[in-house]
């Protein structure tokens, strides 16, 4: 769907093929985007004058999101084993004496 909520319908499928791998792109399009008030949002560098027949064309490559979202999984699993990391250090450095408890902001004495 678009900001106008239009539907977009299936157009093509595109393989490309570049360093060695083979992408594959589905192309979803806008049948018509005539007198959509959100046509400067949704199309790239559009101008008003030249861009009156131009209509929305999206590009979505699967294989390319299922990798971002298990890199981000990745990620969010590696910080998690970092915070733990360095709380057990904190946690060590106060049991040893090291660092204080933490007791607040210390009072300031009124003007």
């Amino acid at each position: 769907m678009c900001h106008d909520g239009r539907q977009l319908l299936h157009i093509r499928t595109e393989k490309r093929r570049r360093d060695g791998y083979e992408q594959t792109v589905e192309v979803y399009g806008c049948a018509d985007c005539g007198g959509c008030p959100h046509k400067a949002r949704c199309l790239y560098k559009y101008d008003g004058k030249k861009d009156q027949e131009k209509n929305k064309v999206m590009k979505i490559n699967e294989r390319w999101e299922d990798l971002k979202e298990e890199a981000h999984g990745n990620i969010q699993k590696e910080f998690l084993l970092y915070a733990m990391g360095r709380n057990l250090n904190k946690y060590h450095q106060f049991r040893h004496g090291k660092i204080k408890k933490f007791e607040g902001k210390p009072e300031e004495p009124a003007a």
